[in-house]
């Protein structure tokens, strides 16, 4: 502990559980292994590293300022490992973990509770992102997400039903599945090898640019925008909304958009149609016609 400012960790070992705290200044962990670690600023400053982060459990975050793990985007002398549930609570928060130029085996990064005042990025350079059960993710700014494993990707799964992304959320992976159960979902730049399937169930979903190779299922509980989009694919569903687009729609195989209390509008003139269409637009009875424009 550091009462009166900054704490700056060296070559630290710990065989058991490492509490690391700093009041008035920043938290540097250094060169740091630990079975697991509690690590907290207050009053002010930010956590971050110098060197390589190893924590073989649970690592707890929690920042008065901003989390960089590592310090520096693009740092690659750093490639933490970090093999337990991560949970954070900070301003700013980004937090790396493998290593895509020597890991040989898929890792999996866990993600617990997060909660960002701003911006979220997580990075895998070697295995799969997912989030533990019951857990939540409340992000106020923009989301990145990337997972990649040696030649090939993992995937990302986000499908806790109490997550709550306020900004855009992007994503680069094999396949990823998004889920917002609080409020409207928007997402950014999203791609995929495989599939994507996002979920908005207590609001809007907006898709910005989605570059998808397999399927893409969006799911929407009122007004759906597709955004522009190139899919293997198409499966979408508005409960009381409308299905819009923003952009062009360029799909492979079929395309299939169900609005059940809402019209379904696909009109942009550089659309691609590669396979079969499927459009619906009922009241909310489910037993009369509404408007279908393509």
């Amino acid at each position: 502990s550091s009462t009166g400012g900054a704490l700056h960790l060296g070559a630290t070992t710990v065989e058991g559980a490492l509490t690391a705290r700093a009041t008035g200044g920043n938290l540097d962990l250094g060169t740091t292994q630990a079975l697991s670690a509690d690590v907290r600023t207050t009053t002010s400053g930010h956590i971050v590293q110098t060197g390589r982060l190893t924590v073989t459990n649970a690592l707890n975050l929690v920042s008065a300022g901003d989390i960089a793990l590592p310090a520096a985007l693009g740092q690659t002398a750093v490639k933490n490992s970090l093999s337990g549930v991560i949970s954070a609570t900070g301003a700013n928060i980004r937090i790396a973990t493998g290593d895509s130029a020597s890991g040989i085996d898929p890792s999996v990064m866990r993600l617990g509770n997060i909660t960002a005042g701003g911006t979220l990025a997580i990075v895998n350079d070697n295995g799969a992102v997912t989030q533990e059960s019951g857990t939540a993710l409340a992000i106020t700014g923009t989301s990145d997400f990337n997972s990649a494993i040696l030649n090939g990707r993992a995937n990302i799964t986000l499908s806790s039903a109490t997550n709550n992304f306020i900004g855009a959320v992007s994503g680069s992976a094999h396949n990823i599945v998004l889920y917002d159960g609080v409020g409207a979902l928007t997402t950014g730049q999203v791609n995929t090898t495989g599939n994507f399937t996002a979920t908005s169930a207590a609001g809007a979903l907006s898709l910005g640019s989605s570059s998808i190779g397999g399927v893409l299922t969006a799911n929407a509980l009122t007004n759906l925008d597709l955004g522009t989009a190139s899919v293997g694919s198409l499966v979408t569903q508005s409960d009381t909304g409308s299905i819009t687009q923003a952009g062009a729609l360029n799909t492979v195989g079929t395309a299939v958009a169900t609005a059940s209390n809402g019209n379904v509008v696909l009109s942009n003139v550089a659309n691609v149609f590669g396979g079969a269409v499927s459009l619906t637009a009922v009241d909310v009875s489910g037993t009369s016609s509404r408007g279908i424009d393509l």
